[in-house]
């Protein structure tokens, strides 16, 4: 999360859960180069095939994406690895990784 003001909320999150395996970075993640991580997440963010793309270098052996969308974002990506998860028009769509 680049932006200062969202990057302290999860960092306060962070803490406040003692949530001692979870990484935030205060970049962009065109900015991170070698990491790899087990959840990436994002918020509305982008198409998600875009985001998949994107960050497919960092993800890790087994981990999975997963992305909180709006209503219209359910059909933007397709395939076995996928579930979708709708409540209330919000759509939080898991991939596991593995080819999209």
């Amino acid at each position: 999360e680049p932006l200062s003001k969202k990057y302290a909320f999860l960092q306060f999150s962070k803490i406040e859960l003692d949530l001692s395996n979870v990484t935030i970075k205060k970049k962009r993640v065109e900015e991170i180069e070698s990491e790899r991580f087990d959840l990436i997440t994002s918020r509305a963010v982008a198409d998600s095939n875009f985001l998949v793309k994107l960050s497919r270098h960092l993800i890790a052996d087994g981990g999975n994406w997963l992305f909180y969308k709006g209503e219209e974002s359910a059909s933007q990506i397709e395939g076995k690895n996928v579930q979708i998860y709708s409540k209330n028009k919000r759509h939080y769509i898991l991939i596991r990784n593995e080819e999209c």
